[in-house]
């Protein structure tokens, strides 16, 4: 049997993959016992893109520094993209797994990325909404009804972690 090897020429079509674990939270209040949830509009001009459309994330998120945990994680990203603390209610989790492509800082050469991101839910009494103070990456938030806040977000996996959080919210905090 004769093994072909690879030209170069091929090699260097290949593009790179890198795969990335990020952590953050939805974050919910309660009013009238309602579930209000946080959804934040990133800053398209933040990450140097030129799109006009809206990307709407379901809570802060972002990745892991070498060595942290999620949770620890999850709790920078809520500092730094919300100013500030919250409790993480660790017995839900739930992820969503996505892919794109951006260009790798160091290279400059187009990467693909496979995109994990876990998610805890954490609570913000409705009265001290107005202590938010957004970083750069986001610029709004508003805090919708759950339903609704389902119906708003354009991705499907982001709906199914909703609807994941809607049911162990209204169990472990309304009944």
């Amino acid at each position: 049997m004769c093994l072909k090897k690879r030209s170069k020429r091929t090699r260097s079509r290949r593009s790179a993959v890198s795969n990335q674990v990020s952590a953050g939270a939805i974050v919910f209040s309660i009013k009238n016992r309602q579930i209000l949830v946080l959804l934040l509009v990133q800053n398209n001009e933040f990450y140097g893109r030129s799109t006009k459309a809206e990307t709407i994330d379901i809570g802060p998120k972002g990745h892991l520094e070498r060595g942290e945990s999620l949770l620890h994680a999850a709790h920078r990203e809520i500092k730094e993209e919300l100013g500030i603390g919250l409790h993480l209610d660790t017995n839900f989790k739930d992820s969503i797994e996505y892919k794109f492509e951006e260009t790798d800082r160091k290279t400059g050469k187009k990467m693909k990325v496979n995109k994990k991101v876990i998610y805890y839910v954490a609570f913000l009494n409705y009265h001290e909404r107005k202590n938010i103070v957004l970083s750069e990456e986001h610029k709004r938030s508003i805090f919708l009804p759950i339903d609704e806040a389902i119906k708003y977000v354009p991705y499907e996996n982001s709906k199914q972690v909703l609807n994941n959080a809607k049911t162990y919210i209204t169990l472990k905090y309304l009944t």
